[in-house]
Formats: structure tokens, C-alpha cells, sequence
């Protein structure tokens, strides 16, 4: 499978805070939709961005994983800390969405099964 990337540091400078995750989340359901249908997997990049939080993720990706019936995205360039709070919130609000580290730096966001 072919994989098509987007980076956030090309759709917003501020990647810390819902209303931020708001703002950049159409571009990311546009580019999500368009990779699946031309057979792609998504690939977000997070490099060049200073701070990246679980709540912005939470309002993009989280959201966007869990909103979709089927698919996955791959995400780097995000800081431990981060996901390691973004795997917290997911356990404690039960939200229908799994996190699983790929490779060093490289996490999968899915929907749970």
C-alpha cells in the first residue's frame, strides 16, 4: 500500500489546543478521504512542530479515526510525553480508538475492533 503524507507544520503553526484542532481538522478529513479512495494510507507528520497536544490530537486525529467506519493513520514526529497522554485519555474515556507504536517515532491510530 501506497502511503500519502501531510504535513501540519504546511496547515498550522499552533498545534496546542482544541480550537486549533478544530481549525486544521477539514483539511485532514479531506486529505484522509482522498488517500482511502485512491488506495493510500495517510501518513500525519508532526515534524518541525514544537508542541504538539493530546488535546489537538484528540479534536484531529482521535476524532477523525473515530468518525471513519474503516482505515488508520500513521503518525510521527509527535514527543513521548504526548502520546503517552493521548494513550491515557483514550483508556480513561473510553473512546472506540486504539493506539499502537509502528516503529520508533511512528504510532497507528485506528479504530478499536
Amino acid at each position: 500500500m501506497y502511503a500519502r503524507e501531510i504535513r501540519v507544520s504546511e496547515l498550522s503553526r499552533s498545534c496546542a489546543t482544541r480550537e486549533s484542532g478544530r481549525r486544521v481538522y477539514p483539511r485532514l478529513a479531506e486529505a484522509f478521504d482522498a488517500a482511502r479512495a485512491a488506495g493510500h494510507e495517510l501518513v500525519v507528520s508532526f515534524e518541525g512542530i514544537p508542541l504538539v497536544t493530546p488535546s489537538f490530537l484528540d479534536e484531529t486525529l482521535v476524532r477523525l479515526v473515530r468518525d471513519r467506519e474503516r482505515g488508520s493513520i500513521l503518525v510521527k514526529g509527535v514527543g513521548e510525553v504526548a502520546i503517552r497522554i493521548l494513550e491515557k485519555l483514550l483508556e480513561t474515556t473510553g473512546k472506540q480508538v486504539e493506539l499502537r507504536r509502528e516503529s520508533h517515532g511512528v504510532f497507528r491510530l485506528q479504530r478499536a475492533a
